[in-house]
């Protein structure tokens, strides 16, 4: 909007137009404002949806680097090496002790540890410590033996943020195995 001249003076903007002027600002601001915010939200939902589904596809991946090696104790029995029903994996394997080798027990760091579903994250946990989180987004583990050799496990991401959203299951079959069978234990079972 112009200003004004009478007789050669710069009158300014008159009161009127300075209020619609401002008005117009205002309501321009607000849209511009609620647009950002869908936009905000929106790619939040879509952060939340590309983690869980990288969640899903790496949980295989790294569960199997822990659950793989309890596989084939030699000297342990069947049901004490891996236990896994419903939401909880437990895992015992002999993987190191001096100079490397197995020593026969499974009190080392990451010889024994629990994996489970907690407030949608994948927790692990080592010996007598607490879990720790590892993967965000997963809400339930189900893991079932198929046999000595085979473990099977289904994934399933939680829902959002706002409780709402496509959930994401992934299935998954582990043959277990030890690259390190437990040769030398200091007392045969």
């Amino acid at each position: 909007m112009a200003a004004t001249e009478r007789n050669g003076n710069s009158m300014g903007f008159s009161l009127v137009e300075i209020l619609v002027s401002i008005t117009v600002s205002t309501i321009l601001l607000g849209i511009l404002f609620t647009v950002c915010i869908r936009v905000e939200n929106l790619t939040g939902r879509i952060s939340e949806d590309l983690e869980k589904r990288t969640s899903l596809r790496m949980a295989p991946l790294l569960l199997s680097r822990w659950i793989k090696e309890a596989g084939m104790n030699l000297n342990v029995p069947g049901d004490e090496y891996l236990q896994a029903a419903g939401s909880e994996v437990r895992v015992k394997s002999d993987r190191t002790g001096n100079d490397g080798l197995p020593d026969g027990d499974t009190e080392d760091s990451f010889e024994d540890i629990r994996i489970r579903t907690i407030n949608n994250e994948l927790k692990i946990r080592s010996g007598n410590g607490t879990y720790q989180p590892f993967l965000r987004g997963i809400s339930t583990l189900s893991a079932s033996r198929q046999g000595r050799e085979l473990l099977s496990l289904e994934l399933e991401s939680g829902e959002n943020r706002a409780g709402a959203g496509q959930t994401y299951r992934i299935k998954a079959m582990l043959r277990l195995w030890n690259d390190r069978p437990n040769l030398f234990p200091k007392e045969i079972k």
